[in-house]
């Protein structure tokens, strides 16, 4: 007779993919699973709150499911022996960050069951690309998962003297928006502390684009991990040191580690106001003249517009957010 494993063993949590398999942290132990036939995932609608130019129900979620488990998710697993298994389903997510694929159409589900969102931005001698940190906390915005900024490297401020009046001008905005910002340093211990505290109890997904110091900072909280840096090309460019997104547990925690990347853009927008993904933008969202419809670049009656003209919301913000939906398929 066969055994219920839902009535007498706890869910797994996938915490990487290698090839057709996956790594999924079960019982204390990590094992290799395939995804067994006909594995089952029927995502649940979302009941918290929407900012508005953002459907309600399912709509997005469901535009945005994946066929098969990515990092974070909870699966029932079935093991064949010690060291391996089969997933026979997916639970329902609690969130899920998800882009637009690099190339080709379609989309990418990032992480699963992340509680708040690290956004990593260089602060060092290359100027901050504040439009890819904008769409970093527009993924977790639409998601209505909170995020972090963090500026790393900040050990090397004193090396751009010419942008450092931007580089507080536009801190003092996120800050004035209430995104918390962190400035930190693996080099010198700057930080590290309130990372440390941050990473507590959650799961913890981190962004950035390649060579922004994601895990030199983890080699630093973490020592043991011993994780793999890249040195940055002679042109000042980082290399992504992680190949694969993967979750590692902290004990009180995870954290899902990202490959990083130069490109980036949500998935499943079409359908949404180009402003749901900007937090200060939100309430002046369906109050331009042509409502849901105004695009918020030459309409008439653009209350965003109008917003921006007045010092509401951000020139720069502003156009980081026409930016992103100029990028819309």
């Amino acid at each position: 007779m066969k055994t219920d494993l839902k009535s007498t063993r706890a869910p797994g949590v996938v915490c990487r993919r290698e090839y057709s398999a996956f790594l999924v942290l079960w019982e204390g132990r990590i094992i290799s699973c395939g995804l067994a036939s006909g594995c089952a995932y029927q995502p649940v609608p979302k009941n918290s709150s929407h900012p508005k130019g953002r459907p309600a129900g399912e709509s997005r979620r469901a535009a945005c499911a994946a066929p098969e488990p990515v990092v974070g998710d909870r699966v029932w697993v079935e093991q064949t022996d010690s060291e391996s298994g089969w997933i026979r389903e997916i639970l329902p997510r609690r969130t899920q960050i998800s882009r637009r694929a690099a190339a080709g159409p379609g989309g990418q589900v990032l992480a699963a069951n992340v509680d708040q969102v690290l956004a990593f931005c260089v602060s060092g001698a290359a100027r901050p690309e504040w439009h890819l940190l904008d769409r970093m906390l527009a993924l977790a915005e639409l998601e209505g998962v909170p995020a972090v900024i963090i500026l790393s490297k900040a050990d090397l401020i004193p090396e751009i003297r010419p942008h450092r009046d931007d580089l507080e001008g536009v801190v003092s905005e996120y800050l004035r928006i209430g995104y918390p910002v962190v400035a930190c340093s693996a080099r010198t211990g700057l930080g590290l502390a309130e990372v440390q505290s941050l990473l507590r109890e959650k799961t913890t997904l981190l962004l950035g684009k390649s060579g922004v110091g994601k895990s030199s900072l983890l080699n630093a909280l973490f020592p043991d991990w011993r994780l793999r840096v890249a040195e940055t090309t002679r042109f000042g460019e980082g290399r992504c040191a992680t190949s694969n997104a993967e979750l590692h547990p902290t004990g009180s925690g995870a954290i899902v580690d990202m490959p990083g990347f130069r490109k980036l853009a949500p998935w499943g927008t079409e359908d949404l106001n180009p402003a749901a993904g900007f937090r200060e933008m939100q309430p002046f969202i369906g109050a331009c003249r042509f409502g849901m419809d105004c695009r918020h670049t030459e309409e008439p009656g653009c209350e965003i517009r109008r917003a921006v003209e007045a010092g509401r919301v951000g020139a720069r913000r502003f156009r980081s957010m026409l930016r992103l939906a100029e990028d819309r398929p």
